[in-house]
């Protein structure tokens, strides 16, 4: 926003020819790069959300909750959910390679993205990036290196066969990524509460807007209202996802049908990339912005 609000004023600068000691703030309004605007074409636009880490993230997500959805639905066929399940399987192992800047991220989040103000604030914002974060990926990381390790022969790698087995961990993977579940489960109901807060707070500036006669700050606020509610949906589906992988432990049934699995997958994926597509656009939106209101 900072880096927004100089290019505007170089920008006025310019085209008001300003003279004399303005003649270096006009040659360097010309090498900044122009900002993404709400005129940008929409292929390019979808582009810029796809070619992210996140982007690539909810394309992944959705092809393996739908992958889950058509092997859970008899409507499909015998082989239409045979491949569903292959399908949504790969897509799944792809994210765990996907992800694997979580941990950094979450890092950088517990740094800079844990606010001065209220204590219980701060203690929702180290939850959500200390538990919902770091805690989740670490967890995810150890079990997919130990699936990848179990890929191999075993007679080939007997030493690291001996210290995993030694530590308890040789066939503990699937263990490890149900008890991220509940990392998640921690992530998803902070992240909800700051978005039904943000979502109430736009609520309130629109009507005041309305009242006032503010046309101007109207499209961006019924922007905010539906990116946040998008946020709502996502997080919503996770608090139900999460605790149905999380009970998976020790080789139990979750319990959910895939079917269901599959269509809440699906809902909260779609509703995270809407958010991500109009962020190319609108980079002053956060889930958490109501705190700033």
């Amino acid at each position: 926003r900072t880096y927004f609000k100089y290019y505007l004023q170089l920008r006025t600068m310019s085209e008001t020819g300003a003279k004399g000691k303005d003649k270096e703030q006009k040659e360097l309004c010309v090498s900044i790069p122009t900002p993404l605007t709400p005129a940008m074409p929409a292929f390019v636009q979808l582009v810029g959300t796809v070619n992210t880490l996140w982007g690539s993230d909810r394309i992944l997500r959705t092809g393996q909750f739908l992958g889950r959805y058509i092997g859970g639905s008899r409507e499909f066929g015998g082989e239409a959910q045979a491949l569903g399940l292959v399908f949504g399987a790969a897509f799944s192992q792809a994210r765990y390679i996907n992800r694997i800047y979580g941990v950094l991220d979450s890092a950088q989040g517990l740094i800079y993205d844990v606010p001065k103000g209220p204590t219980s604030t701060r203690i929702l914002k180290i939850l959500c990036h200390g538990v919902g974060g770091v805690g989740y990926h670490v967890l995810e990381h150890i079990a997919l290196m130990i699936m990848i390790i179990r890929r191999c022969n075993p007679d080939k790698i007997p030493a690291v066969k001996a210290w995993l087995e030694k530590k308890g961990l040789w066939n503990r993977a699937d263990d490890l990524d149900a008890l991220a579940q509940w990392c998640w489960f921690v992530e998803a109901a902070v992240k909800l509460y700051f978005a039904v807060m943000t979502r109430r707070k736009v609520q309130a500036a629109l009507k005041k807007a309305v009242a006032t006669g503010n046309t101007a700050a109207v499209p961006k606020l019924l922007n905010h209202r539906t990116m946040v509610s998008c946020d709502i949906i996502k997080n919503t589906t996770d608090l139900i996802l999460a605790p149905h992988y999380a009970t998976m432990y020790g080789d139990r049934p979750g319990f959910l049908s895939l079917r269901y699995v599959g269509l809440l997958g699906m809902a909260g994926s779609m509703s995270q990339f809407v958010v991500r597509y109009r962020q190319q656009v609108d980079k002053a939106y956060s889930y958490d912005m109501g705190l700033a209101m």
